[in-house]
């Protein structure tokens, strides 16, 4: 009996077990449905990203135009000068965004953890309430939406273990084992190639829908894509392999689905809800108490200071201050004060920031270290990975953006302290 004639058995055997029909049916729906979910949050994200640059435009022109007609700012609002540093560089309008990756339907990861985009003015920190979003992937699952990366990892097996199950066992149960030794002669080379026929039709179904969004969003000419192809490949391999071991004993069929949810059990629930019982145990959840510490104590108490004790805290911190109009005199000057607390606000919301992201990467290091009996999770991460929805990916956007207020802090402050009067070109380089 050949490869052949053993698929058109199996595919007798697979369009006359209804259950079996209806459960691929299922599994390819959900594929169906959670790639479409990923990719409609990739267009929501580009469409948002596109619409905040185009308003930045909008409202940049309008503050050259006050430049161009002498106008200080809006009629309505009388208090602002943008020839005053601090409306200038408030009207500086800079957006720093993550690009969601073509990848995002494949794996949204902490997506809808984390921000993506955000507004930079100085007093912005990468720990504001628009950087981190409550909603997470396991409340998106609560009220309806479906990540591709959730059904591959984990409804994917739930389905082998229904394609799969009987394969070995049937034959078990209806006493012709021996009959297929005579016939064919080995019993291994016989599920190897009744597995087969259920791992093209697996394997090839998740590669079509794959493709179909890979061509939607164009990441199919990326090599990202093809890593991910091959994360896919590795993981349904590994199943199929595990699950051939399980029934290459010849025992009945519920024996053999007892093992295999007992493996699925194993590798997709206890392991990983193990491990993060245990991570949020040792590393417990951050609510960035230090973070709200430093802003509700430390900074109130900051404004309470005298202005002189401020203005000798920044030279200090600054001798470049020393040389600034304000910095060689004597009389204190509150708004100049005022504008350099940010910087002494920032230095402490600093050190918190970097105790908490010290504590995530703890986290993340124990975590990495139980890949080896955790094959889920590292499969799970190395998907956020590819498409650039991890927690670093999110970690570089919180760079980045710390890296243009702390520009536009500097701005402020040599700007204020020299007196600067804002003009066009001045407020041209404040763009960049």
């Amino acid at each position: 009996m050949n490869a052949i004639s053993i698929f058109l058995f199996e595919w007798k055997h697979f369009v006359n077990s209804k259950f079996k029909v209806i459960a691929f049916l299922l599994f390819i729906c959900s594929c169906l449905y959670s790639l479409n979910n990923g990719f409609q949050l990739y267009n929501d994200q580009n469409k948002q990203i596109d619409y905040l640059h185009k308003e930045s435009e909008k409202n940049i022109q309008k503050v050259f135009g006050y430049f161009d007609n002498n106008e200080k700012g809006p009629k309505d609002r009388s208090w602002v000068d943008v020839t005053n540093p601090f409306w200038a560089i408030y009207y500086a309008e800079k957006n720093v965004t993550k690009k969601p990756s073509a990848l995002l339907p494949f794996a949204i990861g902490q997506t809808e953890q984390y921000g993506y985009t955000k507004k930079i003015t100085t007093s912005s920190t990468v720990y504001d309430s628009d950087l981190v979003e409550e909603i997470a992937n396991p409340e998106r699952l609560g009220i309806g939406n479906l990540d591709f990366s959730f059904t591959l990892l984990y409804l994917m097996p739930m389905l082998l273990i229904i394609l799969l199950f009987n394969i070995g066992g049937l034959e078990n149960d209806f006493q012709f084992t021996k009959l297929i030794q005579i016939q064919y002669g080995n019993t291994t080379t016989w599920l190897l190639k009744r597995f087969l026929y259920y791992y093209i039709l697996v394997l090839g179904s998740i590669f079509t829908v794959v493709f179909i969004f890979a061509f939607l969003t164009n990441s199919w000419s990326l090599i990202e894509f093809y890593q991910l192809l091959m994360l896919i490949t590795i993981y349904v391999s590994l199943w199929f392999l595990g699950f051939l071991l399980i029934n290459k004993s010849m025992q009945n069929s519920q024996t053999n689905a007892v093992k295999m949810i007992g493996v699925w059990l194993l590798f997709c629930v206890l392991i990983p809800a193990f491990i993060n019982q245990y991570a949020c145990y040792k590393y417990p959840i951050n609510y960035m108490t230090s973070f709200l510490d430093a802003n509700r104590d430390e900074v109130y108490k900051m404004y309470e200071l005298p202005k002189d004790d401020l203005k000798t805290q920044l030279l200090n911190k600054i001798p470049k201050l020393k040389n600034t109009v304000v910095g060689n005199n004597s009389t204190i000057d509150e708004e100049a004060i005022m504008h350099g607390m940010v910087i002494l606000i920032s230095e402490k919301n600093t050190k918190a920031i970097n105790e908490i992201e010290e504590r995530n990467e703890l986290k993340n290091n124990f975590v990495k270290n139980t890949y080896w009996f955790n094959p889920v999770t590292f499969f799970q991460n190395k998907m956020n990975q590819n498409s650039n929805s991890d927690y670093y990916a999110f970690l570089k956007l919180r760079n980045n953006i710390e890296v243009e207020i702390t520009k536009k802090q500097n701005q402020l402050l040599f700007d204020s302290w020299n007196k600067v009067k804002v003009d066009k070109q001045k407020y041209t380089d404040y763009l960049k």
